[in-house]
C-alpha cells in the first residue's frame, strides 16, 4: 500500500488535475515498483485556507503530501532489484522520483510544497480481511492480473 495524503487549500486542484495526479501516482508504483494497481491509493484533503497554516500564517499556496509505505520497503527493493546501493541512496532516487511526479503539479501554479514518507509494517496490514500475497510473489502477481483481492494459499505463497 502506498497511501498518498495529499493537502491542500481549496480550489488548488480541479477534478481533471487530481484525477492526472492520481494517474501520475498509480503509474510510477505499478511501471516503477511493480505493485499490482488497486494497491495505490491517493486522497485529496481540502481545506479553507483559514484553517491551514504553515509557519503560523494562513496559506492558500503550500501542497503538504504525506506518503505511507507498507506494501514495500527499501531493503525488499534493494534485493529485489539486486542492487549494491546504499539506503540513502535508495532513499535519494525515491525523493528524485516523488520531485518528478509532483512537480508537473505545483512548479507552473507557483506551489511550495514539502513531502514525508512513513513505512509502516507489512505485517499489520489486511486488504479486506486478509493479509496481502508476499512481495513479487505469484500470488501477488495473480491479484496485480484480477486488479484486485483474491483468497491464496498462504502456505504456498
Amino acid at each position: 500500500m502506498p497511501l498518498w495524503n495529499i493537502r491542500t487549500a481549496k480550489n488548488v486542484y480541479t477534478a481533471d488535475d487530481k484525477k492526472a495526479f492520481a494517474d501520475s501516482i498509480t503509474s510510477f508504483y505499478l511501471d516503477v515498483v511493480g505493485l499490482p494497481k488497486f494497491y495505490t491509493s491517493v486522497v485529496f484533503h481540502e481545506f479553507d485556507p483559514e484553517n491551514f497554516f504553515l509557519g503560523g500564517e494562513p496559506t492558500d499556496d503550500f501542497v503538504l503530501i504525506e506518503v505511507v509505505h507498507v506494501a514495500r520497503n527499501m531493503d525488499e527493493l534493494s534485493e529485489k532489484l539486486g542492487t549494491t546501493m546504499t539506503e540513502d541512496d535508495l532513499y535519494s532516487l525515491m525523493r528524485e522520483s516523488f520531485a518528478g511526479i509532483i512537480r508537473p503539479f505545483v512548479d507552473d501554479r507557483g506551489l511550495r510544497w514539502e513531502t514525508a514518507v512513513v513505512e509502516g509494517l507489512f505485517k499489520s496490514w489486511m486488504i479486506d480481511g486478509m493479509t496481502p500475497p508476499p512481495p513479487f510473489s505469484d500470488a501477488e502477481k495473480t491479484w496485480a492480473r484480477q486488479n484486485k483481492p483474491s483468497p491464496y494459499d498462504t502456505a504456498s505463497a
